[in-house]
């Protein structure tokens, strides 16, 4: 833990600290050594990396409230700027040294809990390795896998290598255990509140570019690239829905079987990390190629980009080059606009990488294949095969078993709530603080060690670096 006593400042300097090119504390204060029952009951919560909004600066705020003790690890300038606590610190080195600087810093007896967003950014993973060889809690929060209004809070990890259950009979029971979910959407966040978000980002990372020099962010690409990729997809929206719901229509009308792929973001961890995929190009390569081989004569295959993806133009030819090495001009279309669940509701069968878009295709109950594990891969609800089987025999997922996985997952790793909507985000905040303080992560029965998506990924070509996952 951080110096806190009156003769030693935890934070080196004027309001910051440099990292580790500074060396170790050179004053370290003697502590007695607790036992890790002890740190759980009254150590303090350690912060690190949270979404672009003062989302974990809500959740310190009840942790303080209850007598909990609150620290922060500050990384770049917009992290400054959404923390209103004391006890923060810089870590203002090069990424080389994080480690070096998570050993100097902390004492692991005094941690109960570290908390981060997004459980394979560069500096979360090094993070993880650390507290779990010190036998630390990981809580890692994400997007929601409910949608539109729903947050993640998993202990360790996320999507391959969460720990929640992946068999139909401990899923049911444990829908059996929790409260009753109402899925009616009660907020819904905007791209306009994304977008404020993201200047506000870049715009304090600029400000407080010489405090942080070495800031290394997870993203593959800069505001440059995103804010007019949100622009012309705000500009072209509704243009783009109607023309999506024309050519929807007309297929429709024309009675021709078809399939949806849909599409991930270029800088999704999800296919950065949790696929053996190196672009999107290469997945739709890839489905293209099982889609030319096995599919039915005559169907169709419809690929649905993103909504916000910067350059849906790249798709339109990655998907035209695919199918004209196959053979298959007339049977590959892409269709931006219409909505999933128009989509589903007319198509044979739905494909994803691993998307949340799944759970859309499961409630409309729309045959799902998904290429890489996901939270929702289930024997009775996804296709179990090989993706080449799947266009043969697309089976439609168990409604009962879709409505207890959706009961399970509110029930122990979903909280209520958004990140762009105040309410809704004072909402999963108080959630989320809640399971922190009452040691309920995963709970009621919603872990399971070693991670059951782990032998999967790997079969399916995806494998980690680390060993984060493990209890």
């Amino acid at each position: 833990m951080m110096r806190t006593d009156p003769t030693s400042d935890p934070i080196s300097g004027p309001g910051r600290d440099h990292g580790p090119d500074c060396g170790p504390d050179p004053d370290p204060v003697s502590r007695p050594r607790r036992n890790r029952r002890r740190a759980a009951e009254d150590g303090a919560f350690l912060f690190l990396q949270g979404p672009l909004t003062s989302f974990y600066a809500d959740i310190a705020a009840h942790l303080l409230a209850a007598g909990r003790r609150v620290m922060k690890v500050h990384f770049c300038g917009s992290d400054v700027a959404d923390w209103r606590h004391p006890d923060a610190i810089d870590f203002a080195g090069r990424p080389e040294g994080w480690r070096a600087f998570l050993e100097a810093r902390f004492t692991p007896q005094d941690i109960a809990t570290v908390i981060l967003h997004g459980d394979r950014r560069l500096y979360h993973r090094e993070a993880a390795l650390w507290a779990h060889r010190h036998g630390i809690t990981v809580a890692a929060t994400e997007m929601g896998y409910l949608r539109p209004d729903w947050m993640t809070i998993e202990r360790n990890a996320c999507s391959a290598r969460s720990h929640f259950p992946a068999e139909a009979a401990e899923i049911i029971a444990i829908a059996a255990s929790v409260p009753p979910v109402d899925a009616t959407p009660r907020w819904r966040g905007t791209t306009l509140g994304m977008v404020r978000a993201e200047i506000r980002h870049t715009l304090f990372n600029r400000v407080h570019h010489r405090r942080f020099p070495h800031y290394r962010s997870h993203r593959p690409f800069g505001a440059r690239r995103i804010w007019p990729a949100w622009l012309a997809a705000r500009i072209r929206g509704p243009a783009t829905e109607r023309v999506g719901r024309h050519r929807l229509d007309a297929l429709t009308a024309s009675d021709r079987r078809f399939f949806v792929f849909a599409l991930q973001l270029a800088g999704d961890f999800q296919l950065r990390d949790h696929s053996p995929f190196g672009s999107v190009g290469e997945t739709i390569a890839h489905v293209v190629a099982s889609f030319a081989r096995a599919a039915p004569a005559g169907s169709v295959l419809v690929l649905k980009p993103h909504p916000l993806d910067a350059r849906p133009a790249d798709h339109q030819r990655g998907a035209g080059t695919a199918a004209d090495a196959h053979g298959i001009p007339e049977r590959v279309l892409v269709i931006e606009g219409a909505p999933i669940a128009d989509l589903c509701r007319h198509a044979a069968g739905f494909v994803t990488i691993n998307s949340s878009a799944g759970l859309e295709a499961l409630a409309a109950g729309c045959p799902t294949a998904s290429v890489m594990p996901t939270i929702y891969d289930c024997a009775g609800l996804t296709h179990q095969g090989p993706l080449d089987a799947f266009w043969q025999a697309p089976a439609a997922p168990d409604p009962n078993l879709y409505v207890a996985l959706r009961q399970a997952l509110a029930g122990t790793i979903q909280a209520r709530g958004t990140l762009y909507h105040p309410t809704a985000r004072q909402a999963a905040a108080a959630e989320i603080a809640e399971r922190l303080l009452g040691g309920r992560l995963n709970q009621p029965d919603a872990f399971v060690d070693p991670p059951p998506r782990l032998a999967r990924a790997a079969a399916m070509g995806v494998t980690y670096d680390d060993h984060a996952v493990e209890a």
